[in-house]
């Protein structure tokens, strides 16, 4: 059976001023153990930092950090910013002033915005013996928390999917007029579509259109990612949806997901906004990325996902 059933997490936390709380359940139990232990094992008696100073989606590169790190799947979902609060110019940013030229700079569209930046710390002590997917899942929330003590853009939760990854998802964004509203990501939305045989590439484009049509925002599935374009073509799904998160069936899908020859690559995504989208432009992009590691040596590594076992 297929397990990809939506779980929030639940923590202490104090919320920023007029921000609600958000409560969710607390992640862990014995499959979400039993899946982290067949994962490659991360070196025990380790720090875990993650480190973000002065990003555009602070969050989002804290996903990709803790992602690395302990070798499982933390996704990302940005909101419709609407606050000019929490945007900011792309020439603006820190690391565009930093990393190019005055004049390429000033060849850059100044209109461009993206969302604004901000830093976010955290760290924790994974030691032998401990549940490494429930010290992910403590870690995501002491980052996400720390983004709203920081008063950085938006309020966000922690999402379990199912019992092999997470995602950071968006609940409330500032108003035109800075209060705070709730809102919901594209992929809370439900979808269907019927179960058959299909490429990888076919399958995200379907699940991205059945979300645009639910939605009434255009959504568009980016299978054109450096370094992954071959597994859109030679990775084959089973999957179908009758009325499902779509949260849900994206995390399915890469789960259930076969490849002809060798291990199946662990593979996440994060959702994009686009500011400035015109109504014949997509309004949020999936991107997809493997999941990697640096090894003691310094060489980059995909993470795999356990072997699935064999049906009698």
């Amino acid at each position: 059976m297929l397990l990809a059933l939506t779980a929030t997490l639940q923590f202490s936390q104090t919320p920023p001023p007029e921000k609600t709380q958000n409560t969710v359940p607390r992640a862990g139990g014995t499959l979400a153990a039993a899946d982290a232990r067949n994962r490659p094992n991360v070196p025990k008696n380790k720090e875990v930092t993650v480190s973000v100073i002065q990003k555009s989606n602070p969050l989002q590169k804290a996903a990709e950090q803790i992602s690395q790190q302990l070798r499982l799947p933390v996704a990302f979902e940005e909101p419709a910013w609407v606050a000019d609060s929490d945007l900011i110019r792309f020439v603006d940013t820190p690391e565009i002033r930093a990393s190019r030229p005055p004049e390429l700079i000033a060849r850059t569209n100044p209109n461009v915005r993206v969302a604004a930046i901000g830093s976010i710390e955290a760290h924790t002590i994974l030691q032998d013996g401990q549940d490494q997917f429930q010290i992910a899942a403590n870690l995501i929330q002491d980052c996400v928390s720390d983004n709203a003590h920081r008063g950085n853009a938006g309020d966000f939760k922690v999402v379990k999917i199912g019992n092999y990854g997470f995602s950071i998802v968006p609940a409330q964004v500032r108003g035109a007029r800075g209060q705070w509203q709730s809102v919901l990501s594209p992929l809370d939305s439900r979808i269907s579509f019927q179960t058959g045989d299909r490429s990888l590439g076919n399958t995200l484009e379907l699940i991205a259109k059945a979300i645009s049509d639910t939605t009434g925002e255009r959504v568009r599935a980016d299978i054109s990612s450096p370094g992954v374009n071959s597994i859109f073509s030679t990775a084959r799904t089973q999957i179908g949806a009758q009325n499902e998160i779509a949260r849900d069936i994206l995390g399915k899908t890469f789960r259930e997901m076969s490849v002809a020859f060798g291990p199946t690559p662990m593979m996440w995504w994060n959702l994009e906004y686009q500011i400035d989208h015109k109504s014949t432009q997509a309004a949020y992009v999936l991107r997809f990325n493997l999941v990697n590691y640096t090894d003691d040596d310094g060489r980059f590594k995909e993470v795999n996902w356990p072997e699935k076992p064999n049906k009698k």
